[in-house]
């Protein structure tokens, strides 16, 4: 990952995002001042700007944010409706946060390890997971399928993201029906469990 991407990157963070609504328009102008970019990204709006960033980052540096987008395009979007499914991102499940969970009369999780990710916690992770949620998955680029399938219990499902940003299930998740009402109830805000 060079410079260019990671300023790419950066347009879709809250703090970006935060900075533009208020006016602040210096992470765009970072983006279109840069000639590697200028070249690869349309210009003409704010609009084409993000459309454009979101391209390049989708072929050339896919990290945790664009994964999670193509989740939602393609499962919450393309599976279910919008009107019976909510998707929460960064669910905070004890010590862990999932990156994605879908609710809709099931719930299903899904932990995003990216081609610049780690597996040293995914273990750990997933036990927490499958004490709170019905289904659960790894998603992850191809080259790591072979690490994921040795680290997960049998009960956990893979989706694999190909080089042409297509998800592919390879393992289907087995629906849990245990659950960790104490680590349910940690895991709710005030607010939630009220």
């Amino acid at each position: 990952m060079n410079t260019a991407e990671r300023e790419i990157a950066k347009l879709f963070t809250s703090n970006s995002l935060k900075a533009i609504a208020s006016g602040n328009l210096s992470s765009l102008e970072k983006v279109i001042n840069n000639s590697t970019l200028s070249s690869n990204i349309n210009i003409n709006s704010i609009y084409d700007i993000y459309s454009s960033a979101f391209d390049f980052l989708s072929q050339n540096y896919r990290n945790e944010y664009v994964y999670k987008n193509f989740i939602a395009r393609k499962i919450l979007r393309g599976k279910h409706s919008l009107q019976t499914s909510v998707l929460l991102s960064e669910f905070r499940v004890g010590q862990n946060k999932a990156d994605l969970v879908l609710l809709n009369g099931c719930s299903t999780c899904y932990e995003i390890k990216t081609e610049y990710d780690s597996l040293l916690r995914l273990e750990d992770q997933l036990q927490s997971y499958i004490q709170l949620f019905e289904k659960v998955y790894v998603v992850c680029p191809k080259s790591l399928q072979t690490d994921v399938e040795a680290i997960i219990p049998h009960n956990i499902g893979i989706i694999i993201l190909n080089d042409n940003n297509t998800l592919r299930t390879i393992k289907e998740a087995i629906s849990n029906n245990i659950f960790d009402i104490s680590l349910m109830m940690k895991s709710l805000r005030k607010e939630e469990y009220l």
